[in-house]
């Protein structure tokens, strides 16, 4: 196991054997410490950043949900139905970006960027689904 030491100590590959020089703080075992090469903790920082929006956005469809069923609605049926559809979206949405983050950053550790293709494409229908909607109500 490797271990990371503080800046003014040397790293080493026995655990719990940082040389101590001028700092009493401990070492770190390394579990979710990567060691930084090239470009990996951009890389990470952009899988948190895109994980952080797609949140984001669940939270906001979650809560246009929200607000669709309770006032907007105001008791019809078809309301009651759309604000229940905007909630499992965004439920939906935020399973997909738990594990898309997830396995992305385990991808990122073996060196390789998982392309997303099905992700996508199924919001894109979700969103096309949830247009059409929105214009037959709206219409009729």
């Amino acid at each position: 196991m490797r271990t990371i030491c503080a800046p003014d100590q040397r790293v080493s590959t026995t655990p719990g054997a940082c040389n101590r020089m001028r700092t009493t703080r401990d070492c770190t075992t390394m579990g979710d410490v990567v060691e930084n090469l090239a470009s990996t903790a951009r890389d990470h920082l952009a899988n948190e950043r895109t994980f952080l929006a797609w949140v984001r956005t669940a939270l906001g469809l979650v809560g246009l949900g929200v607000v669709i069923e309770r006032w907007i609605a105001g008791g019809e049926r078809l309301g009651l139905l759309a604000g229940v559809a905007f909630i499992c979206f965004g439920g939906l949405s935020l399973i997909y970006a738990v594990v898309r983050y997830l396995w992305v950053a385990k991808n990122l550790e073996r060196g390789l960027f998982p392309v997303a293709i099905r992700g996508p494409v199924v919001v894109a229908i979700g969103a096309l689904f949830v247009t059409v909607a929105a214009m037959l109500y709206v219409l009729l």
